[in-house]
């Protein structure tokens, strides 16, 4: 349906709206932004979930949490500059993205295992990493300035979508292995 496409489509959208109009939207009009870049992921899973819906869902969401908690914390504490790392996971993402249609295209390949647990290390990774950041960031920003309140925007926004495809991962990962083992 038009919905599901709109769902589908419409965060990428938002996000780049919010990306590149970060210095000429107003801070009210980068919250409202936000805001439905937030209610479109929650329509976009909710057409996900509808398939899916069952007691592991929450198990699902925990780990999620405290695999994102543990990445947070990594990011935060490690004294080993993490941006070395930067062009490895943007090189992987590139590949998971290439991939995704070719997957979806062509399920018997069977490659749809492999791009979740991909997946799963790419978005740890990006998450220490954009937590490093936002630290460095944070430690650096005058707070009094008005461009503080857009970057802190911009970080939970970048946090947000890291989150969001760390729970897609781990989810698609789960629900393969249900049906591997449905399907024995």
């Amino acid at each position: 349906t038009a919905l599901a496409w709109l769902a589908l489509i419409g965060p990428f959208i938002v996000s780049l709206i919010i990306r590149k109009g970060i210095n000429a939207i107003s801070f009210l009009g980068l919250c409202i932004l936000f805001i439905l870049y937030a209610a479109l992921i929650g329509v976009c899973f909710a057409f996900i979930l509808l398939e899916f819906v069952d007691s592991s869902l929450f198990g699902i969401f925990l780990a999620s949490c405290l695999v994102f908690g543990a990445a947070a914390v990594i990011g935060y504490r490690t004294k080993t500059d993490l941006t070395q790392f930067k062009p490895i996971l943007y090189l992987l993402l590139a590949g998971i993205i290439v991939v995704n249609p070719v997957v979806l295209l062509f399920p018997d390949l069977d490659m749809s295992l492999m791009v979740g647990y991909i997946g799963v290390v790419v978005f740890i990774g990006l998450s220490a990493l954009h937590f490093q950041d936002i630290k460095d960031t944070g430690a650096a920003i005058d707070l009094h300035d008005p461009s503080a309140k857009k970057m802190a925007l911009l970080s939970a926004l970048t946090m947000y979508v890291d989150f969001v495809n760390l729970f897609f991962f781990i989810l698609a990962i789960l629900v393969k292995r249900k049906q591997a083992i449905t399907n024995n």
